[in-house]
């Protein structure tokens, strides 16, 4: 008996789901929800977010006090939109406080280089948080007046100290002859 009641009951409550669920509901609740949706994205924000830019063909994040549309936003964030490109010359920048070696953006600089170059009405800058530091293309060597890349300042680096690691080893090994003798 308990059991035949229980079908009952549950097949009652699945019948009235199934009429509240009525494709005509459905469509009145999804065109609500898009309507909604719309008129969000329509009104103007301020939010924090990371930005990202091309000096010279490299890549570099920021994060950045945006104001826009929200569809402007929404887009920025999920990177629909081009990235902006920049040289080096476009940009005003200083030597680094942490890194040698390294630039570091000036943030009213830059800020108005990307206002600028995007030219979106619906989406500005309106403060850098923090300017990227980078380190330029080519850098003056320290040991010798030739320039050379970071990449081949790093791949210099690597080979000299592959060079201390077999000169040691040599070392060792000859110290280690001459104790058997």
């Amino acid at each position: 008996m308990k059991r035949g009641l229980h079908n009952i009951t549950g097949e009652a409550v699945r019948k009235a789901i199934r009429e509240m669920l009525s494709p005509t509901f459905l469509l009145i609740l999804s065109g609500v929800t898009l309507f909604w949706f719309a008129s969000r994205l329509n009104i103007q924000y301020p939010t924090e977010m990371s930005l990202s830019i091309r000096i010279d063909g490299e890549k570099y994040r920021f994060d950045a006090i945006v104001s826009g549309r929200g569809s402007a936003i929404m887009a920025r964030r999920l990177s629909l939109k081009r990235r902006p490109d920049f040289t080096l010359e476009e940009l005003s920048y200083r030597r680094s406080n942490e890194t040698p070696g390294a630039l570091t953006m000036n943030k009213v600089s830059l800020q108005r280089a990307i206002n600028n170059k995007i030219n979106d009405p619906d989406f500005t800058i309106v403060e850098v948080v923090d300017a990227p530091e980078f380190i330029p293309p080519t850098v003056e060597s320290e040991d010798d007046a030739t320039t050379e890349t970071a990449k081949e300042r790093r791949q210099r680096k690597r080979k000299e100290r592959r060079e201390a690691r077999q000169a040691d080893k040599a070392a060792e090994t000859e110290s280690e002859k001459a104790e058997e003798k």
